[in-house]
């Protein structure tokens, strides 16, 4: 059992990223060597610290978000350059600034992937401030312009001069999937056909399989991954829908179906066009995915149903053929609004990667709800949410910290809050790993910095050795975090050696010291403070997620219902408690993955659940602030069905995954969804009629303001309960094998 525990010491956590490690040492290496030709060492050196620290926040994402994050942990890297130089003076100021500085920087995980990082940072910088010497205005504006020229190179390189993509092959593995159904769908009528239909199903497991492994190692939510994963999901979808029509025509092989035969030859070819051109935006392309043309076509199949129909007036015997167009029709609807929501998600995907973008964008009202920047923060402020009390524990273990090497005069101190800053993690299994990982990597880079040291005397070539071990370093973060800090810890070494500010200490024991110490504050803080009682398992966290969704879409819908009045208290407290739960999601999510016992095939249909199950709820939200303009008219006497019909299957989803069980097939949500559709659609014919005639205030008028945009929402809440539905069978399949 115990060996059990330590068994993630022996298994890579991600691949080596060897552009990482490339752009690292070009950004450190470059001013250090300007710096020596110009005379100016020590600035040069700063200003490629200062790039190195940056890389680590460059973590990827969508374009707009790295830019933002850089740009943003640039100028607070800079502001507590100053602060800290104003208040080291000063103790009781340093340890009430570390104490707010460090729980603001460890609350800015409510923002995923990039606020972690951004966080982890600026903490760094702070702990940094404090331990130089203390300075009035002039010294803090100095310092902090140093940060912002290296802040200004770092932005430089990473933005504009590096030619790679950092998430350019989790675009491309995703574009390979629609790429492959266009590949697919103009190759039809082939002999390869089963050939080439499993080289898509390959191209799916494989997407997923890199997205899952990709998200090891960090830590919270990620709009690009997010995306990435509902455009997986939807080109599954798709393949799904084309072989249901695919067999359909293979079954009725009729004579009388020579002229629909010809109209779906088109309907695949224009299919296999917008798949393409999705790819294209996925890949970052300008492309406009045309849907009309495929409308048409799907309106051409409907007149021949027409006129099979008239057909069994005088030949009973056409039924067949009525039966199958009718079956065709219905599927390549359900083909068009798929392909539509996949476009929609790749143009969303496409908008985002600009610097400036809209709000909301057009056509994706119900994809991310409005939310300002203060949104996260104020919602987890609460000692429920993990990331607040990980935020406390922060700012108390840097407090802690600063005590410590103050009053026992502890060399090279900031190591101490080094070490807890980094160690300190919002999950205690997560903080386990660092712990070790941190411990091991230390001391075997020691041990490797004393044979350095007493081998090499020369100080270029010490340089030399320390720039490429940091370049390595960050290369290998992903791959194995004990290795990155072997060569961190050879960087930092041959750093303090060569630095005329060194105190006459031993430098190697210093680092192991305040390492271990740093250290076990973290594991104490994560073991003793704050801490749960009960970590759930990340099956029994979804459930209770899922659960709160359910009570939140009961009481929403049942206002429409007119069951209950509209209080937008009651549905916000509810909508708080759901939006904490998920936070507890994430967490669940990344003690999961970084459990080296837990397989790929339970990997991936968690990573799927965390990020539906949420974006379902953002749907619900979408119909909660649709109230606010809402006047009362009747719903659709079929939504009614549709209310029901959703909380039924809510309700097993969650018993599903709490009894381990696969999940009971999904209601036939998509029929009543058709009725409520055609009913709006007919009211927007009489609308149009209306506007005509001039004719505003009417009933139909109030109608279609009330519902719609709730008639599109609801198309969305089915496709992410499918989506939901078809991961928690893949995780149970996996769970039972």
């Amino acid at each position: 059992m115990l060996l059990k525990r330590f068994n993630f010491l022996l298994h890579p956590s991600g691949d080596i990223d060897i552009a990482r490690g490339i752009r690292t040492l070009l950004a450190v290496a470059l001013p250090i060597a300007i710096g020596r030709i110009i005379h100016w060492s020590e600035l040069g050196l700063m200003v490629g610290l200062v790039a190195e620290l940056l890389f680590l926040v460059d973590i990827g994402g969508l374009y707009a978000i790295r830019a933002k994050t850089l740009m943003g942990t640039a100028i607070a890297m800079a502001l507590t350059l100053m602060v800290g130089t104003w208040v080291s003076a000063c103790l009781v100021l340093t340890i009430l600034v570390v104490f707010c500085g460090l729980f603001l920087a460890g609350y800015l995980t409510v923002y995923g992937e990039n606020g972690a990082a951004a966080g982890l940072i600026i903490a760094l910088a702070l702990l940094f401030a404090i331990t130089l010497p203390a300075g009035g205005v002039e010294l803090g504006i100095e310092r902090a312009l140093v940060v912002l020229v290296g802040g200004g190179w770092a932005i430089f390189v990473a933005l504009c001069l590096w030619p790679f993509r950092p998430n350019q092959p989790l675009r491309q593995v995703v574009a390979k999937n629609f790429q492959g159904i266009a590949q697919y769908l103009r190759s039809l009528p082939s002999s390869q056909e089963e050939f080439a239909f499993s080289q898509i199903l390959e191209r799916l497991w494989q997407s997923r399989q890199i997205l899952t492994y990709t998200r090891k190692g960090g830590w919270g939510r990620s709009d690009l991954r997010e995306l990435l994963i509902v455009l997986i999901e939807d080109s599954d979808r798709l393949i799904t829908t084309l072989t249901a029509v695919r067999e359909l025509i293979n079954f009725h092989p009729l004579p009388q179906l020579k002229t629909v035969g010809i109209l779906l030859e088109d309907v695949l070819l224009q299919v296999a066009a917008i798949t393409e051109d999705i790819a294209q935006l996925i890949l970052g392309r300008n492309k406009i995915p045309d849907t009309n043309r495929l409308q048409l076509l799907i309106a051409a199949i409907e007149q021949q149903r027409e006129l099979q129909q008239r057909a069994l007036e005088s030949d009973v015997e056409d039924y067949t053929s009525y039966a199958a167009v009718s079956n065709l029709k219905t599927w390549l609807h359900k083909l068009h609004l798929q392909l539509q929501l996949a476009v929609q998600t790749a143009q969303q995907l496409h908008q985002r990667e600009r610097l400036r973008f809209p709000q909301r964008l057009a056509g994706s009202l119900w994809d991310e709800e409005s939310r300002s920047w203060w949104e996260p923060m104020q919602e987890n402020l609460s000692w429920e949410s993990p990331l607040f009390r990980h935020a406390l524990r922060l700012g108390l273990g840097g407090a802690i910290a600063v005590l410590i090497y103050t009053f026992f005069r502890i060399p090279h101190g900031f190591w101490i809050g080094l070490t807890l800053v980094i160690v300190l993690k919002p999950d205690f299994s997560i903080t386990f790993q660092r712990f070790c990982y941190r411990i091991i990597g230390t001391i075997l880079g020691a041990g490797a910095v004393t044979l350095l040291l007493a081998t090499i005397h020369s100080p270029l070539w010490l340089e030399g050795i320390g720039v490429l071990s940091i370049a390595i370093a960050l290369s290998l973060v992903r791959f194995h975090y004990s290795l990155a800090v072997f060569f961190i810890t050879l960087f930092a070494l041959i750093l303090s050696q060569l630095s005329p500010d060194t105190p006459d200490v031993n430098t190697v024991g210093a680092r192991l010291f305040c390492t271990l110490i740093g250290a076990t504050i973290a594991f104490a803080l994560s073991f003793g403070i704050l801490r749960p009682q009960e970590e759930l398992l990340f099956s029994s966290t979804v459930a209770v997620v899922i659960e709160q969704v359910n009570l939140y879409f009961q009481g929403v819908t049942a206002v429409y219902l007119g069951k209950s009045p509209y209080n937008p208290s009651y549905l916000g407290k509810i909508r708080h408690q759901l939006r904490l739960a998920s936070t507890t999601l994430q967490t669940a999510l990344q003690r999961l993955l970084n459990d080296p016992s837990t397989p790929f095939s339970t990997m991936e249909p968690a990573i799927t659940l965390a990020n539906y199950v949420p974006r379902l709820s953002r749907g619900v939200t979408v119909l909660l602030f649709q109230l606010e303009h809402y006047s009362g008219s009747n719903p659709h006497p079929q939504f009614a069905l549709f209310t029901q019909q959703v909380t039924q299957t809510l309700t097993q989803l969650a018993q599903s995954l709490r009894d381990n069980t696969p999940p009971l097939p999904l209601p036939n949500m998509e029929s009543t969804l058709a009725e409520i559709l055609s009913h709006i659609h007919e009211l927007r014919e009489e609308r149009l009629a209306e506007i005509a005639n001039r004719q505003d205030g009417t009933s139909t008028h109030q109608y279609l303001r009330d519902y719609n945009v709730v008639a599109s929402d609801l198309v969305e809440i089915v496709r992410r309960l499918e989506a939901i539905h078809t991961a928690i069978c893949r995780f149970e399949m996996a769970a039972n094998n």
